[in-house]
């Protein structure tokens, strides 16, 4: 499904800020430069809404680093779990520019692809996000997905939105900073540089803010009981959403 994903390439629309790239083949991904996997762990990994449209739009900046995440998901080794408004979300400029083809992949993505598991906006989903958002002050859309993390048994959540609010049992991982590592990765080969480059990781530790917000109590709400940090089981159904402007 991930090789369907990416091929045949249709004339498209494209989405927001890639409206200015072309498209160009991703060269073969090199873990030790970019270390994405490595730091993302094992196990589930919640995932935003921007990061299938760099898969699917092929976008030169972050395209070889997310490969071998998206090959994981569809050998079986890990699941991205992502809320359903992320489908609102990727749907709305191909709707727009009438590319039914685009369209179609970024459906067949979401809903027919091993390893993607996409969130309902059920009553426990709707009532630990509006929890989350009152709590942090965190936008509509984030804490959709960020709920849709927690309630998949995420530790991790891949985006490139560095507003978001520490949340308790959930590490942000933004992508642009290993995107960053590999450009320097290749100007130091060009330069034929001995030294390594420096780590440019801005993950946060996620915390809960202070009397404010209990991990314990966010996992309640979506019906989660938290064996062990590492084990989570929930009650609820398991859907998609996605994060739309309009809601911000």
């Amino acid at each position: 499904m991930v090789q369907a994903a990416l091929n045949p390439r249709p004339a498209r629309a494209r989405q927001g800020a890639l409206a200015g790239h072309r498209r160009s083949r991703a060269r073969a991904p090199r873990a030790s430069l970019v270390g994405l996997i490595e730091d993302l762990g094992a196990g589930n990994v919640g995932v935003d809404a921007a990061i299938f449209i760099y898969f699917i739009e092929e976008h030169p900046q972050f395209l070889s680093a997310i490969i071998p995440l998206f090959q994981e998901a569809d050998q079986g080794k890990r699941e991205l779990v992502t809320s359903a408004l992320t489908l609102l979300e990727v749907l709305v400029v191909p709707y727009r520019a009438g590319n039914r083809m685009l369209a179609e992949r970024y459906e067949a993505l979401l809903t027919r692809s091993r390893g993607v598991r996409l969130v309902d906006l059920s009553h426990d989903q709707l009532r630990a996000a509006a929890q989350l958002r009152a709590a942090t002050g965190v936008k509509t859309p984030d804490a959709f997905q960020l709920v849709a993390a927690i309630g998949g048994g995420c530790t991790t959540f891949l985006t490139n939105d560095r507003r978001l609010p520490p949340v308790p049992g959930l590490r942000a991982v933004e992508l642009a900073s290993y995107a960053k590592r590999l450009s320097l990765g290749r100007q130091c080969r060009v330069s034929r540089c001995r030294t390594t480059t420096t780590t440019l990781d801005k993950n946060l530790t996620l915390c809960a803010r202070k009397g404010r917000l209990r991990p314990e109590t966010l996992r309640h709400a979506l019906g989660v009981v938290g064996r062990s940090s590492g084990e989570l089981l929930t009650k609820t159904s398991q859907t998609d959403g996605v994060p739309d402007s309009r809601f911000r």
